[in-house]
């Protein structure tokens, strides 16, 4: 019988799976040019945006003007990673004003980065002012607007480092999740109790520990807006901790991260500058309710975050002390190059 007239078994054909079929569980090096991202994301960044303003003058972009060079972001087995070297231009307009209000100078230049790298921290670059020749716009424009602008790059490079919108379904992570190491805890993991959250802190009932408390305090080479969002944005969450995470912060807003394994409610925000949770780990004692204080304070161009955590199990603050240190503080730096020195 000819070979083309043979019957093949189906059971023996290979389907074509597509795209999710070629790289199982990201087990393969994955690449994205991310320059058009990056272009995209600093035009709605920049253009039309208002940089400094006050009764001597108001300084505002106009447009990003070009963005050139390379970005790619890379991932395998979920976990993100950028290398970019890019050289960028924005157009800004500025205007200085009279007593009355009325505008004494006009003029219209760029601010030009020519060389924003992965091998710097992400608040390093090198930025020339073109194009503006007044004296005092010029100094306004450098100096006081040098804060503006660097909040705006890091958040790109910040969203850049997070895989500049590489879909990652951190839900595929729920299934493995016994076989990954808990966050605080390396006990093996066990059937998750129900847990009862509320907006006011309850004293610890349980009989079979005393509570202790601790304070840490670190230093992370970044504004306070981006630290604080490390703790209340999930999808930075996700990122950092490589595992599933869910929050909704607002007053009285749910939390959980590390795949269920720390839970908690959101009591008191003042955005960029306070977070004040109930907290619990995943094997606690289920009337064990602890209480953690997050203060955000600029001091330079570092962000200090002084944590005080209350009611911890006493024989649990060791491990949850060095929880706090490995598995957010360490991971945040390296992840989005925060790093700074703790105190």
């Amino acid at each position: 019988m000819a070979v083309q007239d043979q019957v093949v078994d189906p059971r023996w054909i290979v389907s074509d799976l597509g795209e999710k079929g070629r790289n199982v569980n990201g087990w393969h090096w994955e690449y994205k040019n991310a320059l058009p991202w990056f272009k995209e994301t600093a035009g709605k960044v920049f253009d039309g945006t208002l940089l400094y303003e006050n009764n001597e003058a108001s300084i505002t972009f106009t447009s990003v003007e070009h963005v050139k060079g390379e970005a790619q972001v890379t991932n395998r087995k979920k976990r993100l990673g950028a290398m970019y070297e890019v050289d960028m231009k924005v157009g800004l307009e500025a205007i200085l004003k009279g007593d009355d209000g009325s505008q004494i100078a006009n003029e219209k230049g760029a601010l030009h980065f020519p060389y924003i790298a992965d091998e710097n921290d992400l608040d390093e670059f090198d930025m020339n002012l073109k194009g503006i020749k007044n004296k005092t716009l010029r100094s306004l424009i450098l100096k006081q607007g040098k804060k503006g602008v660097t909040e705006r790059i890091v958040s790109i490079l910040t969203d850049l480092k997070q895989g500049a919108g590489l879909l990652i379904n951190y839900a595929d992570q729920q299934a493995a999740s016994n076989n990954q190491t808990n966050t605080t805890t390396n006990s093996t993991p066990k059937p998750k109790p129900t847990t009862t959250t509320t907006t006011t802190q309850p004293k610890a009932k349980s009989t079979s520990s005393k509570t202790d408390e601790f304070t840490l305090k670190s230093s992370f080479a970044s504004p306070p807006g981006m630290l604080f969002d490390c703790f209340v944005n999930p999808g930075r969450i996700q990122v950092y901790t490589n595992s599933a995470a869910h929050v909704d912060p607002t007053m009285g807003g749910k939390f959980d991260m590390f795949n269920g394994n720390i839970t908690g409610t959101f009591l008191e925000i003042e955005h960029n500058v306070k977070l004040v949770q109930s907290w619990r780990a995943k094997d606690w004692p289920k009337d064990v309710q602890s209480h953690v204080t997050m203060k955000f304070d600029q001091q330079g161009s570092q962000c200090v975050l002084t944590l005080t955590h209350k009611n911890v199990p006493a024989k649990d603050v060791e491990r949850i002390r060095s929880g706090w240190q490995n598995n957010f503080f360490s991971r945040i730096k390296s992840v989005f190059g925060f790093g700074g020195v703790r105190f």
